[in-house]
Formats: structure tokens, sequence, C-alpha cells
């Protein structure tokens, strides 16, 4: 398992909120798993959550269109180990497909719910 927490506050000389566009907290936990009986296998998943955040450039009266609400995304994940050279792991990101934007001043979104898969041979 591994998982971490930031917080970011940043503020001018009169105590206002600078870089808006940052995540004040952002909260990651990640985990897996090997079942004794099934030790070739492996699952897994995890958890990013942002809160929110806005392009603090635009006016006060245009921010509910620059502004991106707290969001978490969901991921999951499985391993098999056919040997010990041969794996595959399979991922699949997005899990609920939570439409969410990168960055606030653009229109550029995180990605939709996908899936992948990757064969791994080790020399």
């Amino acid at each position: 398992m591994q998982g971490g927490y930031t917080r970011v506050l940043t503020k001018d000389s009169s105590g206002n909120r600078l870089n808006g566009d940052q995540p004040k907290h952002q909260f990651k936990l990640y985990t897996s798993w090997t079942p004794a009986s099934l030790n070739r296998l492996t699952v897994g998943g995890g958890v990013t959550w942002e809160s929110s955040t806005y392009a603090d450039w635009v006016d006060e009266s245009w921010r509910s269109l620059y502004t991106q609400k707290s969001y978490a995304v969901v991921n999951l994940m499985a391993r098999y180990a056919f040997s010990k050279q041969l794996t595959l792991t399979v991922n699949l990101n997005n899990v609920f497909d939570k439409v969410y934007r990168t960055e606030v001043s653009s229109h550029n979104y995180g990605a939709p719910r996908n899936f992948m898969a990757t064969l791994q041979y080790k020399f």
C-alpha cells in the first residue's frame, strides 16, 4: 500500500490565495494484493482525489466558467505471472468515467475510461 497527501497554500501579503489553478489538497492511495492460494495473481487499485481549482486571473463574475470542482479518479489493475519471465497486466483506468479538466484555463480533459493490457517478457 502506498499513499500521499499534499497541501498547497500560497497567499499574498493581503492573505488572498495565490495559484488557484493548483489544487489546495491532493490525496492518492494505491494498494495491491496477492492471495496466498493464487500466488501468481496480483490485484490492485487506487484512487486520486483533488480539491477544486480555478483560474485566478479571471474576473470573479467569470470564475464559475473557469473552475474545476473537486473530483476523484479510480483505477484498477490485475497481473498474472505465467512464469518468472512472462506476465500479463491489465489496467482499467478512470473506472467511473469521470469527466474533469486537467487545466482550468482551457478545455483540456483527463482521459476517459480506458483499458490497457501489457504482456511482458523478461530476458
